[in-house]
């Protein structure tokens, strides 16, 4: 009877359900998943290095139980629509008997408001500390931030993995449990790395730029892997960045659960990062009168990926962008993400949000137009939308044949719904 699937899964259940009350009468104790299961942290990339992680995954014939921002899923169906990162969410999915391996997003409101829901788990990954969250809930700095997020890769017990090109994830080396520490960087010759894996360490570099870019993973000086990024359809070529990068913690990360490095490829190399396999996030419809690229960019450094992807994409007509940020960001961060963009596109629609997150209307649409105006942008090309929708639907008038329109929003699916693709021949 104990090796039953349902009395398995009942057990996890029960086992689930009795962590939570225990933590509710005021005991820090945490849910140990019995399956493999890794842990991602960071102010940008976590979701879509989630994914990656489930497509490699996958490729193993596991079944995924995988959370993040936009909800949770079994395998290829979802379970709950909606914000998902705070590690209660995903810890039910761990009920389920046919679930055998986990990725779980961890991001900073779960950790402030509820701590690290899980311990014990095989890998926790950090992938940076940016200002997104600053004037939140106790947090005044970057150091504030990375002492919230570093609970994630110190709970690990097999693998914690840092960005070694950040001070502050690497700061948090020392602290780090788990067996293995594994360093990522996309500066071939770091010193920190390089010194890591003279002492037997295992990292993960980027070698070359561009369409020239490698990823390699090292054991000490060993290279057991070695992918090109012009392999990996998410890097657009090796044009977009910040996909190579969340590659290079993907295969960190299941090189960790030991996946083999040819299933790791073959994950990566299947991994489309479109509506359905990772939506809002690097969406290109391509072979249209116009083009569109749906995408989120949460802070300056993620808009200048995304700027510098734009420029670098070449089309006969003009470029339109199309950004909305969230309201419960620090003025400057809000205005400098508008300044990242400034001088790449020939018109400007600065919106509101949908969820307004405590700003009066009107108000973040405001910043965003002076950050554009800050970067020299002149004001007959900015246009402030009065409401998110108003936004989009500016936005699809805009574009003719030939040009490319970017939507820069958490939610920019959402001009699907109201049926705008159809102006534009989308299906």
């Amino acid at each position: 009877m104990a090796n039953h699937p349902a009395s398995k899964n009942t057990a996890r259940h029960m086992y689930r359900k009795w962590v939570l009350f225990v933590r509710k009468l005021g005991f820090p104790l945490k849910i140990t998943p019995h399956i493999p299961t890794a842990c991602i942290t960071g102010s940008v990339g976590k979701t879509t290095t989630c994914r990656m992680v489930a497509s490699i995954l996958r490729e193993t014939g596991k079944t995924v139980a995988l959370s993040t921002t936009l909800g949770t899923y079994v395998g290829d169906s979802p379970r709950c629509i909606g914000d998902s990162s705070n590690g209660r969410r995903g810890s039910r999915l761990l009920a389920e008997r046919q679930v055998d391996a986990g990725v779980f997003e961890i991001a900073r409101g779960g950790l402030i408001n509820e701590g690290m829901l899980f311990s014990n788990y095989d890998i926790g990954a950090l992938l940076n500390v940016y200002d997104n969250h600053i004037g939140l809930k106790g947090v005044e700095s970057r150091a504030d931030l990375a002492k919230v997020k570093k609970q994630v890769v110190v709970n690990a017990r097999k693998m914690a993995i840092l960005n070694a090109d950040d001070p502050l994830c690497l700061g948090v080396k020392k602290d780090i449990r788990a067996a293995r520490t594994c360093l990522i960087t996309m500066t071939a010759e770091s010193p920190v790395v390089r010194d890591h894996m003279s002492r037997g360490g295992v990292a993960v570099r980027q070698e070359g730029n561009g369409a020239e870019a490698m990823i390699r993973l090292y054991e000490g000086n060993k290279m057991v892997l070695s992918m090109a990024a012009l392999d990996i359809p998410a890097s657009w070529g090796g044009r977009y960045r910040p996909a190579i990068n969340n590659a290079m913690f993907a295969a960190a990360i299941t090189y960790g659960l030991d996946v083999s490095t040819q299933s790791i490829r073959a994950g990566l190399r299947s991994f489309q990062s479109d509506e359905v396999s990772n939506p809002g996030r690097m969406n290109f419809y391509d072979h249209l009168p116009c083009g569109l690229l749906i995408t989120w960019a949460d802070g300056p450094e993620a808009a200048c990926e995304i700027a510098d992807f734009v420029s670098l994409h070449t089309i006969s007509g003009k470029k339109h962008l199309m950004l909305a940020a969230m309201g419960n960001r620090p003025d400057a961060f809000i205005v400098e993400t508008a300044l990242a963009f400034s001088g790449r596109f020939d018109s400007y629609i600065s919106t509101d949000w949908e969820d307004l997150r405590g700003r009066a209307p009107g108000e973040v649409a405001g910043l965003l137009a002076s950050g554009f105006k800050n970067g020299g942008v002149d004001q007959s090309r900015i246009e402030i939308a009065t409401s998110y929708d108003d936004g989009l639907s500016r936005a699809f008038a805009k574009p003719s044949q030939g040009d490319l329109l970017v939507i820069v929003s958490f939610s920019g699916w959402r001009a699907k719904e109201q049926g705008l693709f159809k102006s534009k021949n989308i299906p």
